[in-house]
């Protein structure tokens, strides 16, 4: 029986409990996105866990390079006529 509100077995947890159930030792999330080829998150293997369908038995280290998307900027033609009407203060 359902522990988690409106629980269902869709696809992906489908597919999440068979890679696992395959696997002797368990995989990470980042092993499990490769294995299924989709990214899985956390929300997805939480929710099994309150089922009580996983469970966690262990951690890894792994090595990780982080990668983040980031803003460029650049000044906007005529900028520099722009700031000549602020008010120039000091510090």
């Amino acid at each position: 029986m359902a522990k988690t509100k409106g629980f269902k077995m869709n696809e992906k947890r489908t597919k999440i409990m068979e890679a696992l159930m395959n696997s002797e030792e368990g995989l990470t999330l980042s092993e499990l996105s490769v294995e299924m080829g989709e990214e899985i998150k956390s929300g997805t293997t939480n929710v099994l866990l309150k089922e009580g369908l996983i469970e966690k038995v262990g951690t890894k280290k792994i090595p990780v390079t982080v990668y983040r998307e980031v803003s460029i900027y650049k000044a906007v033609e005529g900028a520099e006529e722009k700031i000549a009407n602020y008010e120039k203060v000091e510090g």
